[in-house]
Formats: structure tokens, sequence, C-alpha cells
């Protein structure tokens, strides 16, 4: 059986804006994803939280796809979906649409453009793409309403026949807001460091920023770089990877650093990716470095950090390094900004979109 449990809240609503945003009517919401899928707790877990807040009754199914049936979710007025597009999915959602149930459906990356270094090879990479374009094409057209990260994605969705598409970006969650509450360790050095997943060491090896961080730690002894979730292979003493972390561990280890930086090349899959990095450097007081593209385009300074080009990670790099009063600017203004990027502050996007779903599948119903 899958996992099931009512979502019980951590997002601290004050009382005016909850009773500002609680409706005289509740929506009933099951929201389903894949058990232990990292990116799930923005995309479903939170979604929950948000409408569990505002009074709305909900239902986290974590289990897998081809596991859940349309059975188990008889009663419910809507279905929320995180990313589950294949023919099983396809199935459950046309019977539930039947019964009158609305379907949003959301989905946060562009899984058909992954890089072809990442996937096993260009071939297996083109017939995976084509197979995972048509599943979304097919959810795209079943869902009342489709939710996703950013203006790349939604303008795909919208193209290829989402008739409701809305932006919800990811927040803060309120594993990193805990944290931020708790004092910063001091360093020794100033310690550099990276969240990243396996499939950056694209970015590494097309930025070539193996070279560039083994130059920065020979030229500044008080200089640390660490990294979580993806190796650099830097072979110097003051390289620390720390490796894959349960996300309860992640802010933790995040807090000891001094800046945050997110490395990405300019390619259709780092386009579409989401923001959320930065903003959990923000809410730690981390100022940060990142690459104009994408989810990191048009952040400046005031959100707490500096846009860098494929060719100026050395100099931007040693920049910050070697201008502690900048560093400590560009600190309180990622705080500032990231303090407006939690979930609390945001809650009321997730609960818009399901609104809209189950007014939407009601008027077809009429």
């Amino acid at each position: 059986m899958p996992a099931e449990r009512e979502s019980h809240s951590p997002i601290r609503l004050s009382v005016a804006r909850r009773a500002a945003l609680r409706h005289s009517w509740k929506v009933r919401v099951a929201v389903v994803s894949s058990e232990g899928q990292l990116n799930s707790i923005y995309r479903a877990m939170q979604p929950a939280q948000a409408l569990a807040q505002l009074g709305h009754q909900v239902v986290l199914k974590a289990t897998d796809e081809e596991r859940l049936r349309a059975s188990e979710l008889s009663g419910f007025d809507a279905l929320f979906v995180y990313r589950w597009s294949g023919q099983s999915t396809q199935k459950l959602v046309q019977r539930l649409r039947q019964q009158g149930v609305a379907i949003v459906w959301d989905n946060d990356d562009d899984l058909t453009a992954y890089p072809s270094s990442v996937v096993e090879s260009r071939v297996k990479g083109a017939l995976r793409s084509q197979l995972m374009a048509a599943h979304v094409q097919a959810m795209l057209r079943l869902a009342d309403v489709v939710t996703t990260t950013n203006d790349t994605l939604a303008g795909s969705y919208r193209a290829r026949g989402a008739t409701d598409v809305r932006i919800v970006e990811n927040y803060v969650a309120s594993e990193f807001i805990e944290q931020a509450e708790q004092p910063r360790p001091g360093n020794e050095r100033l310690v550099i460091g990276w969240i990243a997943a396996g499939e950056h060491m694209h970015d590494v090896n097309e930025l070539g920023l193996r070279d560039t961080l083994r130059r920065l730690l020979d030229a500044h002894e008080d200089v640390e770089i660490r990294s979580v979730g993806v190796d650099l292979g830097l072979d110097r003493e003051r390289y620390r990877y720390l490796g894959y972390v349960p996300f309860h561990e992640l802010p933790q280890l995040v807090a000891d650093f001094d800046v945050g930086i997110a490395p990405i090349v300019d390619e259709p899959f780092n386009r579409a990716r989401s923001n959320i990095k930065l903003k959990e450097y923000g809410i730690l007081g981390i100022p940060w470095l990142a690459s104009p593209i994408g989810p990191y385009a048009g952040y400046s300074e005031r959100e707490g950090g500096r846009l860098v080009p494929d060719d100026g990670w050395y100099e931007a790099l040693e920049r910050i390094v070697q201008r502690p009063r900048e560093r400590r600017k560009l600190a309180k203004r990622a705080l500032r900004w990231a303090r407006t990027q939690t979930i609390e502050r945001n809650a009321e996007r997730w609960v818009e979109a399901v609104e809209a779903a189950h007014v939407r599948r009601m008027r077809a119903a009429a």
C-alpha cells in the first residue's frame, strides 16, 4: 500500500493572513508523488502544506506511479500530480476526470532536454526524450491547471496544448528557515560552497571549473572549497566533498558556507531549472555567485549576489574573497530578499492553482 498521511503543516502564517486567505468552502485534495524524490519536497509537500494550512483537507500519497489506483481517490475534489506522466497516470487521470475530479499537474524540469553527456548515450537519450515528450503532451491536455516554476517551462507547456498554466516558484523550505534561526558558526578559513546534484558535472566540465577552483586554492591559503552532491575531484587539502546527504541534513551543512555558487552552462535543460538554490543560500545569509542563465537571469546585488559570465569565474571568486566588506553587504541583501521567498509568504499561490482547477472542473461538469 502507498504511504498515506494527513498533511500537517509547519507553515507559520499570521492569524490575519490566514483569515484573509481562508475561504468559506473547502476542497478535499489528494497530492501524489514518488516516494523519496527530492524535488517533491518543493513540488508536492509544499502544496499539501499550503492547502492544509488554509483549511482544505489534504492527503499526501507517496508511492510508485504504477501502484496508485482510482479507487483510492474516490471522494476527492481534486488530484494534484507531481511529475508523473506515464500511461498508468494518464488512464488514472482520465477516469477521475469523468468522475468530476479536478486535475492539477506539476512539473519543474524539462525532462526532455537532459544534456547528452548525462544520459547513457545519444540514441537512448533521444528515444527517452521522444517518449517523455509524448507523455508530457498527454498530461498537459488532461490537466485542468498546470503549474511549473518559470516562464521557460510555462511557455513550452502553453505551446504544447495546456490551457491554464500558472507559475509557482520553489520557495524556501521550513528546514532552511529553522536553520536560519540558529547562530552562524565561525570558520577558520573562507568557505566557498556549492549544492549540486550529479548532473552538474556537465557544467563543471563545460565551464572548466576544476582548473578555476584549483587556481583559487593555490592563490589563497585562507580559502576552503566544499561541495554537496557533486564531487569536483580537486586534488587539494582544502577541498571537501560532503557527498549526498538527506534533505533534513542539508541546511546545517550549507550554513557553514561563507559564499555560495551556482554555475550552469547555457542549454535548454539549465534554462528551465529552478532558482531555489539562491534562495537557500540567501535565507542563511550567504552571498552568492551564479551564471546569468535561465533561473538566475535578472538577479543582481539587490538579491545578494552577482552574475558571472562563463569566462569570469576566477575574477568573480577572487573579488568576493578579497573584499569582506562587500561580502557582508551582499549577505544582508541576500537574507532580506530570501525572507520574502519562504513558503509561508507565498502559500496562497498553490491554493489559487488548486481552487482554479476545482472551479474549472465544476463548470465543465455543469
